[in-house]
């Protein structure tokens, strides 16, 4: 996984550094005590083992609170260019290419479903963990706020760790009405 995902995980384990477990890996703890480079690739295993550590410190709801630190982050700089103002679909139909900046691995395909909702489906990830699909959700949740959508909700509908063939999402909002004839938006 890049470092742009990682570093986001750093910075919420450092303010429990001092308590990390000294079974740590020495990868994970190398990213813990150094810097992560948001362009390198880190092996997943490190993010999936300080997720595990960061649960017990400070719950399963972090999991989540990963994933909207990485979309605030991550597409109001990096990825900037990926969000669509008032537009939470195509934000989300950038995803595929978004994927594949995150992930080294598996694919993300978007479906519209009607105004106000999109699926997403990933597909053939090497490494599927109960931590990075909770983050997905939260990801995911973020990026359709950040792109304007209101009362946005989140539900996996398939997972590859319950069997399925392949992890799916559906992402929905309150379509926003278009404006009166005559009214600028």
């Amino acid at each position: 996984m890049k470092g742009t995902l990682l570093s986001v995980v750093v910075d919420l384990a450092r303010s429990e550094a001092a308590t990390a477990p000294s079974t740590l890996s020495a990868e994970s703890r190398k990213a813990l005590d150094g810097v992560v480079l948001a362009s390198v690739w880190y092996p997943l295993d490190v993010l999936g083992e300080l997720l595990a550590w960061l649960e017990t410190r400070k719950g399963p709801g972090i999991h989540r609170h990963a994933g909207t630190a990485s979309a605030e982050r991550d597409l109001s700089g990096v990825y900037r260019s990926f969000l669509r103002a008032a537009d939470p679909a195509a934000t989300l139909a950038a995803l595929p290419v978004i994927w594949s900046l995150y992930h080294d691995s598996g694919s993300a395909l978007v479906e519209r479903l009607a105004p106000g909702s999109v699926d997403i489906t990933v597909r053939a990830f090497a490494q599927p963990q109960r931590a990075l699909c909770e983050l997905t959700v939260g990801w995911l949740q973020a990026a359709a706020v950040r792109s304007g959508g209101p009362d946005v909700r989140v539900v996996e509908g398939h997972c590859r760790l319950r069997h399925d063939d392949r992890c799916r999402y559906t992402v929905a909002w309150a379509p926003t009405a278009p404006p009166a004839p005559g009214w600028a938006r």
